[in-house]
């Protein structure tokens, strides 16, 4: 049995007024398997009541969802469809209610041009309708729906490693943070700038030594910058490095293989990056 009392859903194992499991709705993510088979049995629950993942149901066929909030992720099971529809349509609602006057849209900004995308993200420009200038900003609106819990704690990771590195003049500044129960919202700073990669197509990969210098030198110093927090890209590539034609100012972005290191760690020993520039 779920029931819910303010922004929390409570689970009951059966009819005895223990709960079994607490989890608030803030913020929470709601993603729904639906029908599952060869469920392994272990025991039966009482009639028409939702389990968790600590139990198994005594049939072939059976109706999944799961519950994410920040790092943790609650697995249920339905016996019937119709038991399952009804729950996930009562936690939806609830998710939204309980989003209501919280920081979960980017109703506050205007989409004005695509700019690209990533594995589970896309990227556009937009304009900051908060501010009196009309600023131009960059919003990185990434869907929950695809994601692994690991992917979730990575993302979430890279909002704080931008707002660890928001003071460094050659990263690109993180300005706000949005999130409900779909998607996640990274706005940051508007680069009107290309990529090094494509700047070293546009000049027949040649370049001359002092610009060489120029950007390395930069890169080198937000390297610098970064390890003296703890903190390491993984990820180094001119796909993630932009450069202004005019003044060869580089700005690295792109955080989402980034993660700290502990006070007395010097080495990772998982490999992470793209392969080629490995």
């Amino acid at each position: 049995m779920i029931i819910f009392i303010k922004n929390n859903l409570i689970f009951f194992l059966n009819e005895k007024k223990t709960p079994k499991r607490i989890m608030t709705l803030t913020n929470c993510f709601l993603k729904g398997d639906g029908k599952i088979t060869n469920l392994l049995i272990k025991s039966k629950p009482l009639p028409n009541t939702f389990i968790s993942k600590d139990t198994y149901i005594n049939s072939e066929t059976c109706y999944c969802f799961h519950l994410f909030h920040n790092l943790s992720r609650e697995t249920f099971y339905c016996e019937r469809e119709k038991d399952y529809l009804d729950i996930v349509e009562k936690i939806k609602k609830e998710i939204v209610d309980n989003s209501k006057g919280s920081k979960t849209s980017i109703d506050q900004f205007h989409l004005v041009e695509y700019i690209g995308k990533g594995k589970f993200s896309v990227v556009h420009k937009a304009i900051d309708l908060r501010s009196q200038e009309h600023t131009y900003c960059a919003i990185k609106i990434i869907r929950k729906a695809k994601m692994e819990n690991v992917d979730l704690i990575s993302t979430r990771r890279e909002i704080d490693i931008m707002k660890q590195l928001n003071n460094c003049d050659n990263v690109v500044k993180y300005i706000d943070y949005c999130e409900n129960y779909e998607y996640i919202y990274i706005i940051e700073e508007f680069i009107n700038s290309i990529t090094l990669n494509q700047f070293l197509k546009k000049n027949d990969y040649f370049l001359r030594e002092e610009v060489v210098k120029a950007i390395l030198r930069q890169c080198l110093s937000v390297i610098d910058h970064a390890h003296q927090l703890g903190i390491i890209h993984r990820d180094m590539k001119p796909d993630n490095i932009l450069i202004s034609e005019g003044d060869y100012k580089i700005t690295i972005i792109d955080y989402g293989l980034g993660r700290f290191l502990g006070a007395n760690q010097l080495v990772v020993n998982e490999p992470f990056g793209t392969l080629v520039f490995l």
